[in-house]
């Protein structure tokens, strides 16, 4: 008899730059390790591994703080709890269970499964457990008394990573039938579901505002869908093999995976961009992820002939994440996007834009959350609740005004058109539920919209639209021809005095129509005014951001963008009270 024995080990590793560079050993084991998770503070991480047990470790000294030992197969998922007072184990013997962090005493236990816990997670609040299962089900659990609370099927096969949205209310899984699906987690009703890999979907992850979806696949590709629309955004291509873990950076802005070809991979989620590679962690990387500030990547991978390790490294300066911008409290945004019109064609990425707008508002102006707000396919009384009516002029923006000194609002949607008794056009901004030809009836006037702003108790208003008043789309006209493409629309300047400045997706006075990135699915002058927002378009570099620059940076692109993809012209316009300083702390 011949006996032959293989040494299998996993190593987690921290990287730098384009080459691993151990800084700390942490921890040396025999044992592979399946899962591996920070603690929310950073100064812990949990492992599970082929051994049967769970360990929590110092991150700074290497020191085992607890061992959990009970699962009667290798611990495949772990996490710790939002408070750390609790760690969250899968296991190869359909079992979950729940740990006291501190003493290692096993506290719950979650046991109707009828196949191998793949994954586990802790609900945002700590208060529900979530479980998937070869068994083709995940489950909802209370974590208190370990009854089960919700179950969720429609995978025809099993179920392999598990995740909550970052506000708790929706559950995604990912499963060995080629989908991931999206549940709402009141009811265990599936919401949409995620198709386009040709494999299993192995990872799965949320994006920290929730509305995105990361997946990883033996497909060797990892995909970033729209979780709105259930619509691929993104692709992220290049792994030779199948893609392991996936996650999302604390900010957002990038993507971590791992795969079987040894390789961990950082990207650009905004372009899709391979930013960097990491190699020589072994054959198979099994988990990654960011340490909490962003600072750290960690990834567990197989490797044979070496112990397993737990290795930190530090991301080097060029990589390292923004630091928060300071809030400015006297400062409001309103958003709205109009995406869905009952009778128009939809505006397709009038969502995204808005949800974009919302993300530069808070991480770029530095607007703080509870002073931002998100209107998504505001209707008619919508809008006259918002901005008033000439009948009731005061509306909920000015009596919430009277706290600031400064506004920011942004439109994405429909704009049409309505000819005057002197042959002028009057823009209106388009709700949902009215009709374009007769934007008078429940439309919201661009020069009435103005008149509201400049009566605020506020010192300025900059508004940004991305839309059109040419009454065409890429629909085709929303108008009778003779309406919508023989004239264009004039408008007041604002009052000099009110400092309301309105920069525009197209020109005032030219039947143009605002054009789509389908590519980036934005719009295009909303994907340059973010690009510019966030500091592109501070051509001098001296840090300062004015309005008249932005315009000037938006304005040269667009044109140029939509006359290179469409042979069409598209000129954004400003009608400025001042030239206000958006941002002045650039970096």
């Amino acid at each position: 008899m011949r006996l032959l024995i293989v040494t299998i080990s996993i190593c987690v590793m921290l990287l730098f730059g384009g080459m691993a560079r151990a800084e700390r050993i942490l921890v040396e084991q025999t044992s592979a390790i399946f899962s591996f998770a920070f603690s929310p503070d950073g100064r812990q991480v949990l492992t599970g591994s082929t051994d049967n047990a769970a360990r929590l470790w110092d991150a700074t000294t290497g020191a085992e703080i607890q061992r959990f030992s009970g699962h009667g197969g290798a611990v495949s998922s772990v996490a710790l709890s939002p408070d750390e007072r609790q760690v969250l184990t899968g296991g190869y013997d359909a079992i979950a269970r729940l740990w006291d962090a501190a003493t290692g005493a096993e506290v719950q236990r979650f046991t109707k499964h009828e196949g191998d816990v793949n994954s586990v997670a802790f609900s945002p609040d700590g208060r529900r457990v979530l479980t998937g299962s070869a068994d083709s089900t995940a489950r909802l659990w209370d974590a208190a008394t370990g009854a089960e609370v919700r179950r969720f099927i429609g995978h025809e096969f099993g179920v392999t990573s598990v995740a909550f949205s970052p506000d708790g209310r929706q559950v995604l899984t990912g499963g060995n039938d080629d989908t991931a699906r999206l549940w709402d987690a009141a009811t265990g009703a599936e919401v949409r579901h995620f198709t386009g890999h040709g494999g299993f979907v192995l990872s799965v992850a949320f994006s920290p505002d929730g509305r995105q979806v990361l997946t990883g696949s033996d497909d060797d590709t990892a995909r970033l869908w729209d979780a709105e629309t259930g619509a691929e955004v993104r692709r992220f291509s290049g792994h030779r093999d199948w893609v392991r873990s996936v996650a999302f950076s604390p900010g957002g802005r990038q993507v971590l995976t791992g795969g079987e070809d040894g390789t961990t991979r950082l990207w650009d989620a905004e372009t899709g961009e391979e930013v960097r590679r990491f190699t020589g962690h072994g054959n198979l990387v099994t988990s990654v992820a960011f340490s909490p500030d962003g600072r750290q990547i960690a990834t567990a991978f197989y490797g044979q002939g070496v112990k397993a390790r737990l290795v930190l490294f530090d991301l080097p300066p060029d990589l390292l994440p923004e630091p928060p911008r300071p809030q400015r409290a006297n400062v409001l945004g309103i958003v709205i996007g109009n995406s869905s019109y009952e009778h128009a064609p939809d505006v397709d990425f009038a969502l995204r834009d808005a949800q974009a707008y919302a993300h530069v508002f808070e991480q770029t102006l530095g607007i703080a959350p509870e002073n931002l707000f998100l209107f998504e396919n505001a209707n008619s009384l919508d809008m006259q609740r918002l901005f008033g009516t000439q009948a009731s002029p005061q509306g909920r923006l000015y009596r919430l005004a009277k706290l600031y000194d400064e506004i920011y609002i942004a439109y994405s949607g429909h704009g049409v058109p309505l000819l005057s008794q002197d042959g002028l056009a009057e823009g209106y901004l388009l709700p949902v539920d009215m009709a374009p030809e007769e934007p008078a009836f429940g439309g919201y006037a661009l020069s009435h919209l103005i008149a509201q702003l400049e009566a605020l108790p506020v010192e300025r208003v900059t508004v940004f639209l991305d839309t059109c008043f040419s009454g065409l789309s890429a629909a085709g006209p929303l108008q009778p021809a003779n309406v919508s493409a023989s004239f264009g629309v004039a408008v007041a300047s604002p009052k000099t005095s009110a400092q309301v400045s309105v920069l525009a997706a197209t020109a005032f006075d030219q039947p143009h129509y605002a054009h789509w990135d389908v590519a980036n699915q934005h719009g295009v002058f909303t994907w340059h005014v973010l690009d510019g927002l966030r500091g592109a378009a501070d051509l001098d570099q001296d840090g300062t951001l004015l309005l008249s620059e932005l315009h000037d940076y938006v304005g040269d692109r667009v044109y140029r963008d939509v006359l290179r993809r469409e042979d069409r012209e598209q000129t954004p316009s400003l009608r400025s009270g001042a030239d206000p300083v958006l941002v002045s702390d650039l970096p």
